[in-house]
């Protein structure tokens, strides 16, 4: 069975980001057909790739927070 992101991955727009490596971060798509990034996941993510728990929030709080959330992806915060 194939992992449900993929599923997005092939459906979102042609603009959405994606980031290399945290594919399993993505929960579905926006109203707007980007993808959409659990926080949560993004951080597991990047544990598994070999980052603490605080490295991997600082990472993603500057290096895809900024990048543009919201016009080319979305993250869910819980």
């Amino acid at each position: 069975m194939r992992a449900k992101y993929f599923d997005y991955i092939e459906s979102a727009e042609a603009g959405a980001i994606r980031f290399d490596g945290l594919d399993s971060a993505i929960i579905g798509l926006d109203a707007d057909g980007f993808l959409i990034y659990d926080f949560d996941m993004l951080a597991t993510a990047l544990m598994q790739q070999g980052m603490t728990s605080e490295e991997a929030i600082e990472w993603i709080d500057f290096n895809i927070v900024p990048i543009n959330a919201g016009n080319a992806f979305t993250i869910l915060y819980r």
